[in-house]
């Protein structure tokens, strides 16, 4: 009975991908996560990425307690939050300051021929 990459990834609790890799490397072509596997050839990929995770996560653990994570961002979304007011500079004499800004108008655009005589 065949089994699609896919179902054999979440039997396996890993991605698609790690099974075509895996696939690969023993030979077997995979052209993606829905391309069929044997019976045979996903006992090879089961065989393999079951024993080889336990000695992954062995080899992860001393890392995992070297870095504690951090907390997740307390930020609002952006419809939320406060507008920024603008930045305004004080002048010795106590007053403030705003700086002018010319607001220049888009040039006109020359038409093409075919459009001028519409």
């Amino acid at each position: 009975m065949a089994i699609r990459v896919y179902k054999l990834a979440k039997e396996l609790g890993v991605t698609s991908k790690d099974i075509m890799a895996e696939a690969l490397n023993h030979g077997i072509e995979v052209q993606n996560h829905m391309g069929s596997l044997t019976e045979a050839q996903a006992n090879v990929i089961r065989a393999f990425l079951i024993v080889a995770p336990a000695a992954t996560e062995a080899a992860a653990e001393p890392e995992a307690e070297a870095k504690p994570k951090r907390p997740a961002s307390k930020r609002l979304p952006p419809s939320k939050r406060k507008p920024k007011e603008p930045e305004v500079e004080e002048t010795a004499s106590g007053t403030a300051e705003t700086e002018e800004v010319e607001v220049k108008p888009n040039a006109p655009t020359a038409l093409p021929p075919s459009m001028r005589e519409l």
